[in-house]
């Protein structure tokens, strides 16, 4: 296949199926169907015997762990397996990734590595919409820069993923494809996504008991690099991440009140609270309706 990329063929189809790209990177403009395809993909890797996993590199409307939150399942073809609390994910405070390039490259970084760890065959990475611009290109450049992906799929409609990889140097990748977006893939609105993303906040949050956790004890760190980790700048109904001593997120929790030391939040987490070794912060709050608001840093 050519380094300037051409239509995904059947002969590259066959080589992703045997296993051979053990690296795929999925990228495409905002509802060209790259979840679909990633799903679809992952499935049959995973009848073929291969142990895939998918990273969801899209911290809006998440379809791997919560909103806010970049996330690794593996294996995909799991039994059972629950999206809502994936093998793991790194909060990173934020619902686009314009907001925070770095902090976005950094997560999808580790969690590359963490997948290559827990011995993944094919790892599907799964990118966010944001193809428009010089901000979309940076975090585009800097993610393939880093993780190295054998193949790239393009989902290109009409040619705008292409400055992408004008000055992208060959060597950061294996091979790229374009390919037309599915005829399924239909075009959601702003409304229809939010609402998407407060059902599955209200979802997430819907089995969550009070945890109380001492500052003494857990450290607050900024979720993203912008967002002060102090208490002056907390308040009731703040998005937070419980993070273990790796800096991964065991789950998220809504802070309920803050008195001196002591931070009372409401979590869906049920595990060892020794585990929780860091409190990670948003610039969000959510209310009792799913609904988020953005809070300027202090």
């Amino acid at each position: 296949m050519s380094k300037d990329g051409i239509e995904l063929n059947k002969r590259t189809l066959q080589s992703l199926l045997t296993g051979k790209y053990r690296k795929v990177m999925i990228v495409g403009d905002i509802d060209t169907g790259k979840t679909y395809l990633a799903r679809k993909l992952a499935a049959r890797l995973s009848d073929r015997g291969l142990r895939v996993g998918i990273m969801d590199c899209d911290p809006g409307p998440s379809t791997i762990g919560p909103p806010g939150t970049v996330s690794l399942q593996l294996p995909w073809g799991e039994a059972g397996r629950n999206l809502m609390f994936p093998t793991a994910m790194i909060f990173v405070g934020i619902l686009s990734p314009a907001k925070d390039v770095a902090s976005m490259i950094e997560a999808s970084l580790r969690l590359n590595d963490l997948a290559q760890e827990r011995g993944c065959d094919v790892l599907i990475i799964d990118t966010s919409g944001m193809v428009q611009g010089s901000h979309a290109a940076l975090l585009k450049r800097g993610k393939i820069r880093e993780i190295r992906p054998d193949l790239i799929v393009s989902l290109d409609r009409e040619g705008e993923t292409r400055h992408i990889f004008n000055s992208l140097e060959s060597s950061a990748y294996g091979e790229l494809a374009f390919i037309k977006p599915a005829k399924e893939a239909r075009e959601r609105s702003r409304g229809e996504r939010a609402s998407y993303r407060r059902d599955y906040f209200l979802e997430y949050f819907g089995g969550s008991e009070e945890l109380e956790l001492k500052l003494g004890e857990v450290g607050l760190v900024p979720a993203s690099s912008w967002i002060p980790a102090e208490t002056a700048y907390l308040r009731g109904g703040h998005v937070l991440g419980l993070n273990d001593a790796r800096d991964l997120t065991l789950a998220l929790a809504i802070l309920w009140e803050l008195e001196g030391e002591t931070m009372q939040v409401m979590t869906p987490y049920y595990g060892n609270t020794a585990a929780i070794k860091s409190v990670a912060v948003s610039p969000y709050l959510l209310d009792e309706d799913g609904n988020t608001t953005l809070i300027k840093p202090i």
